[in-house]
């Protein structure tokens, strides 16, 4: 899951909505010293292109099966779910949507689970008779599930959504599971569980408390604020709270969910990984390197580790990682809700490190980047995973991920520039609510290093390896400005 970066003081949500599904196929790989996509070395896109399919997309496209699934808008007020055939490109079936407690920066992704040989999807959608509902939908049919609501009064299930549907969890695969408010005062948050297959609903006791907002990684924090109240950062399973600790007991004065609820699960290390720093209300000089990144133990939310002056959530990380992070100095600035900018010259490097540890493996000196850091500095190239590309000192350079090594990206080469989206949406079931923009995902733009658009004879196969998702063995599809597009990769 991809999210265009944000630095850490700038508030970032992390995909609420994962997935768990019949594993795609792995991306063709190739080897790091061919992935120089130069026209004129191959097939080119004009003869390479399968079908394409017209729409204005909001974020890659996932693939299950010979299903294709993305977020769509068509215009004011309009975002649904979308499946195409892999095979032609043709609608299968779409269903509308809504951003639901969608706060900008939280990504778009479509979430399925996969139980025996049927794939569901999980929408959020405005209820009838206001608030949200979930719909869930077989992918292969398009047909929702009927369910037998026994988690909230009324004949249809209806709440006020405080995340998006996910999978429960690695231990509950079968299942969507969603945090949202009931009652009277929407102040009863409880986690729902949508089973796909028995088509039953059941909501667990207050899953957090009533002055609380969930987080990502499965984390919330309370709305109190000093000098008033403490915050508290939390962690719930099950319908209870498994630990509790107030902000300052954990990382210090100053620091709160306002700077940092761009947590991520590492099961692996049986940990969470987010970045944290302290932040004012309407402060609006920054010195960027005042933040750090922790890992909390899973189960009594101890910091495990903590490394200051780095943050996962930039734009060369490729938004938010459990093993790469930025280090830099320097100093922004940024009025209320307007993009950060740089007040001067930034030194950034590129560091993998040891997600059991925080201990760095190799780090890579990109000098003067503020495009490695900042999404609205200069151009954002596509990477994957073996490599990342970026603007550094005026120059454009491939960063190889297995050893931190760089290299220049040549001038002729035809790359993938990353395209930023939005869409505009009216709550219908919170009339105080106007009509506002979201953020979506990034789409690709197959373009020349300056930035400026290719044609399709000069794309290249290799270049199609590196940014297309693969469908099945031969074809890859990308998500672009103006839609999907298919390709054949021999």
């Amino acid at each position: 899951m991809q999210l265009r970066g944000r630095w850490a003081f700038v508030v970032v949500g992390v995909a609420l909505l994962a997935a768990c599904s019949t594993p795609a196929p792995e991306a063709p790989k190739v080897p790091m010293d061919d992935l120089v996509p130069v026209a004129g070395t191959g097939p080119s896109g004009d003869e390479l292109l399968t079908w394409s399919a017209d729409a204005h997309v909001l974020g890659p496209p996932k693939v299950v099966g010979d299903v294709i699934l993305d977020y769509v808008s068509a215009g004011n007020s309009s975002l649904a779910l979308t499946a195409w055939s892999a095979s032609d490109g043709s609608v299968l079936w779409t269903i509308p949507a809504s951003p639901g407690a969608g706060a900008a920066g939280v990504e778009l992704e479509p979430g399925t689970v996969t139980v025996g040989n049927r794939t569901f999807a999980a929408v959020d959608t405005d209820a009838p008779a206001g608030g949200h509902t979930i719909t869930v939908v077989d992918i292969a049919t398009g047909v929702p599930v009927e369910y037998h609501n026994s988690a909230t009064t009324g004949q249809t299930f209806r709440f006020i959504a405080g995340g998006r549907p996910d999978k429960c969890s690695d231990a509950d695969p079968g299942a969507f599971c969603v945090v949202g408010g009931v009652g009277p005062d929407v102040t009863q948050m409880r986690t729902f569980r949508l089973d796909p297959v028995q088509a039953v609903i059941t909501g667990d006791a207050e899953s957090i408390p009533a002055n609380a907002r969930p987080l990502s990684g499965g984390l919330w924090a309370t709305n109190d604020r000093p000098p008033a109240g403490q915050e508290v950062l939390g962690r719930s399973e099950n319908g209870a709270t498994v630990w509790s600790h107030p902000y300052d007991e954990l990382f210090g004065p100053g620091y709160s969910s306002d700077s940092g609820w761009n947590w991520q699960e590492d099961p692996k290390n049986t940990q969470i990984i987010g970045s944290v720093a302290a932040h004012q209300k309407g402060q609006s000089t920054w010195d960027v390197a005042a933040q750090s990144t922790v890992a909390l133990d899973a189960a009594t939310g101890a910091v495990r580790w903590r490394v200051d002056g780095v943050a996962p959530a930039c734009q060369v990380a490729g938004g938010y990682s459990v093993d790469l992070w930025c280090r830099a100095t320097g100093t922004a600035t940024a009025a209320d809700g307007a993009p950060m900018t740089p007040a001067g010259p930034f030194a950034v490097s590129l560091e993998k490190f040891d997600p059991a540890t925080g201990s760095v493996v190799w780090s890579a000196p990109l000098g003067d980047a503020p495009g490695a850091i900042f999404s609205s500095m200069g151009t954002a190239y596509a990477g994957n995973d073996q490599y990342r590309m970026v603007g550094s000192a005026g120059t454009i350079v491939r960063i190889r991920l297995s050893d931190g090594s760089i290299t220049p990206v040549g001038p002729d080469e035809i790359v993938g520039c990353l395209a930023t989206t939005e869409y505009q949406y009216h709550e219908g079931g919170i009339p105080s609510l106007a009509e506002i923009t979201y953020p979506g995902l990034d789409v690709v733009q197959l373009c020349h290093v300056d930035g400026t658009p290719a044609g399709g004879s000069e794309v290249t196969t290799r270049l199609l390896q590196v940014v297309g998702t693969p469908v099945h063995a031969g074809l890859v599809v990308l998500a672009t400005p103006a839609g999907l597009r298919a390709y054949r990769v021999p």
